[in-house]
């Protein structure tokens, strides 16, 4: 079984060294734009050339993150940003949006595309997908699970999982939750987390607290799983991390991909430069709702050094330093710094009088050895000298690192005036090779006794052999040729016409044809229920079936199968993620905004071009505009947040294995999920909606308000359907709200209700 690559993070460029001298195989950055960590110090065209000289000389490669969603108005940027990686030649593209996949592919030959975990690869067939359309690796959902994750491997595709860092709680590339509420889109790079706040668990059961808040990331203790299951590369998170950081989360797993064994005093060290209470295995083993979350704190919990055991005395049980940075942590009530020497076992004086756990945020010597660690050259490159000094010919020296030879040739070897050759002192010249990342690892002397070789010309020799070794070394990249080739695509046409159809959408298929009744062009079923025997008695004849973004693999297979044993009564089907898009489904193709359309190469490399899509609800309507096609836009309804691959209430009750709990189909309805909602700070309350599955619900986390534009509805874009999503409202709101958007879209005065609200990103820019 062969070793999988160790992937390191770097968002500023010590942290860049701090992962090759740890071990790192390779590298993953951004540049100063279109990347999803706008927060991190991130490299510019010049920091990108040297981190790829860096690299690359030291036989590492280097992975380039352009994994935002790209506007049309920003295609330019995106095309500097193709020069830029053609420039430094870099291994790999890290890729969110289809459109930056199109245009990267013509602009940089031979540069490797890898799809991020924010393409939402979440199935066995999204990874097939991605390979047939020329993806050398595809960076999996963080929800999958080993079963899964086999099934993807399976495909020839190759894989990469995250092995250690924090975790997102919603599904990997689908949550709109800091856009729709805060204006910053995480999408876009610019996540203001508000997964990390507090929240009340109302319904079927209370609870408050982070309850969305994950523990981090640990997978130290099954490596093996992982790669067993087929997994190439195992990435680390943390660009927004510290250097130190970096250094000691690689150097642990470099030293158990290296065969170590998993000890108590690594997991310490982790626990010690971070951890949210601890760490979770994932999802790889499968979820366990009730050890998943970091529900007391959302941030580092350090590690328990001593408790204050009264106002005045502290008993410590390890040894701490002056300089390391201590808080007494109290059972209620915020942390209280103190400052602390001493060693395990002592009492000392408590100058903080406040009792509690003693707990160190940050140890110094864990910081000044991780410092450390990142100083010289500890992963060399291994070189091969052979000196060749005969009397009357030029002194030669001659390297190799096994894949390459360098040859280079001095001054005439003159014969010595008296004495023998000094073996040791060339030997010893040639191995100074200090401020390089090179070693000597054998010197062959092939020289007359009597020949004269000064000091100054080994030396000369060596330097001269070792920079061009480094040049050839640069210089014979596995990455981007260098090539830049000019886009081109011509615009699209806008296919819109005056008036839009109006689609309703809902998981009530009677509802659906009380509307059809009262008006609706087309119904939207969407199946809240993804089971046989639910799917067997839904009535979806004339209807579009919706598709859910977060499927199993055999779900969707079962899905598939179910639409095509209806072929003859199905409308068509709404595509929400990628690995349904090489499916064969029945009647009409529409693309929905799970996709996050935002440009038109995304709609070419998609295939969605002359289909109906519903562009990014991150778009404004000018944004909106400037993408040709055909459009459907989302004009009414709770926009779904986040899809969660846990359950909040079964998290609350402590419960186990997620795919495991039947709670909601033993229990009344008011004790079920669909009955529970999640209040904010402000007071706003966010619905939760199950998605029930035989493999583990999903559950939605619905927006605390709908979104409704009847009141601007004349300066939306020309559009060729409206949709409305239904989830809460009952049949008469649902078919009031429906009369009211047909008067507007026949261009009709109407009385707009006053009601809580939002207008999305049609009317405001994400940050």
């Amino acid at each position: 079984m062969s070793v999988p690559e160790l992937l390191s993070p770097a968002g500023q460029w010590d942290s860049l060294v701090a992962a090759v001298q740890n071990g790192a195989d390779a590298v993953y950055l951004g540049g100063k734009t279109l990347n999803a960590r706008r927060g991190a110090g991130n490299f510019d065209s010049d920091e990108l050339k040297r981190a790829s000289d860096y690299l690359h000389e030291r036989g590492k490669k280097l992975y380039v993150t352009v994994n935002t969603l790209v506007k049309q108005s920003e295609l330019k940027e995106l095309e500097r940003m193709a020069e830029d990686l053609a420039a430094c030649r870099a291994d790999a593209a890290i890729v969110q949006d289809a459109g930056v996949c199109r245009v990267l592919s013509q602009m940089v030959p031979g540069l490797r595309l890898h799809a991020s975990t924010q393409m939402a690869v979440s199935s066995a067939q999204g990874a097939e997908y991605l390979k047939k359309r020329g993806f050398e690796r595809a960076v999996l959902a963080r929800e999958m699970d080993l079963d899964e994750i086999r099934k993807s491997a399976e495909t020839g595709i190759e894989i990469e999982v995250f092995c250690h860092g924090a975790l997102c709680v919603a599904c990997s590339g689908l949550c709109l939750f800091s856009s729709l509420v805060g204006g910053r889109s995480g999408n876009r790079g610019a996540c203001a987390q508000p997964c990390r706040m507090e929240y009340t668990l109302s319904g079927a059961r209370q609870a408050s607290g982070y309850l969305l808040s994950p523990k981090d990331l640990m997978s130290a203790g099954f490596l093996e799983k992982l790669t067993g299951a087929g997994v190439k590369s195992l990435k680390i998170e943390g660009r927004l991390k510290r250097p130190e950081y970096v250094a000691v989360v690689t150097g642990i797993y470099r030293r158990l991909l290296d065969g170590d064994a998993f000890t108590p005093e690594d997991e310490e060290k982790l626990r010690q430069i971070f951890n949210r209470g601890g760490f979770t295995r994932g999802y790889a083993e499968g979820i366990r709702d009730g050890e998943f979350l970091s529900v007391r704190r959302p941030s580092h919990w350090g590690v328990g050094v001593g408790r204050a055991v009264s106002a005045r005395e502290i008993r410590l049980a390890k040894d701490v330093l002056n300089a390391d940075t201590l808080v007494v942590r109290p059972e209620k009530g915020e942390d209280v710094p103190v400052r602390l020497q001493g060693l395990a076992g002592l009492s000392v004086k408590n100058p903080s009088s406040v009792t509690g756990e003693v707990i160190r945020l940050t140890s110094e010597k864990q910081m000044e050895e991780a410092r450390l660690s990142c100083q010289g050259e500890k992963q060399t490159v291994a070189v091969n000298a052979v000196l060749t000094a005969r009397v009357g010919q030029p002194i030669s020296l001659s390297l190799t690192d096994g894949e390459r030879t360098i040859e280079c040739a001095g001054q005439t070897v003159e014969k010595a005036a008296k004495g023998r050759l000094d073996e040791a002192r060339i030997r010893e010249q040639l191995s100074k090779t200090g401020g390089t990342p090179y070693r000597m690892d054998t010197i062959e002397l092939a020289a007359d006794e009597d020949a004269f070789v000064p000091v100054s010309a080994v030396n000369a020799l060596r330097r001269s052999c070792l920079e061009s070794l480094s040049f050839q070394r640069i210089k014979q990249k596995r990455g981007a040729t260098g090539e830049i080739h000019p886009y081109r695509d011509d615009p699209l046409p806008d296919e819109n016409p005056d008036r839009p159809r109006l689609a309703v959408q809902s998981a009530d298929c009677a509802l659906l044809r009380r509307l059809e009744r009262a008006g609706a062009d087309d119904l939207v079923y969407f199946p809240a229920d993804t089971r046989a025997e639910a799917l067997g008695k839904a009535d979806m004849d004339g209807m579009y079936l919706y598709l859910p973004p977060v499927m199993h693999t055999d779900t969707l297979k079962e899905l598939n199968r179910l639409a095509l044993d209806r072929a003859e009564s199905l409308k068509g089907v709404y595509i929400t993620n990628v690995g349904q898009m090489d499916l064969t489904w029945p009647g009409e193709k529409r693309f929905s905004f799970e996709l996050n359309l935002a440009n038109e190469p995304a709609l070419r490399f998609l295939g969605a071009e002359r289909s109906i899509y519903t562009p990014s609800v991150e778009l404004t309507c000018r944004e909106i505009a400037s993408i040709g096609g055909r459009r459907e836009l989302a004009v009414y309804g709770r926009l779904p947040l986040m899809h969660l691959r846990h359950c909040p209430l079964n998290a609350a009750r402590g419960g186990g294995q997620h795919v495991s709990c039947r709670a909601c189909d033993l229990n009344p309805p008011d004790k079920r999920l669909d009955a529970c909602s999640l209040t904010d700070r402000m007071k706003a309350v966010f619905p939760l909606r199950r998605l029930a599955s035989d493999r583990g619900c999903v559950i939605d986390l619905l927006n605390s308000v709908p979104l409704d534009v009847a009141s601007r509805t004349v300066e939306l874009p020309k559009s060729a359907v409206w949709r409305l999503l239904f989830t809460d409202e009952t049949p008469a709101q649902a078919e009031q709200t429906l009369l009211l958007y047909a008067r507007l879209a026949r261009g009709e005065e109407a009385a707009v209700p006053d009601r809580p609200h939002t207008t999305g990103h049609y009317f405001r820019k994400t940050e």
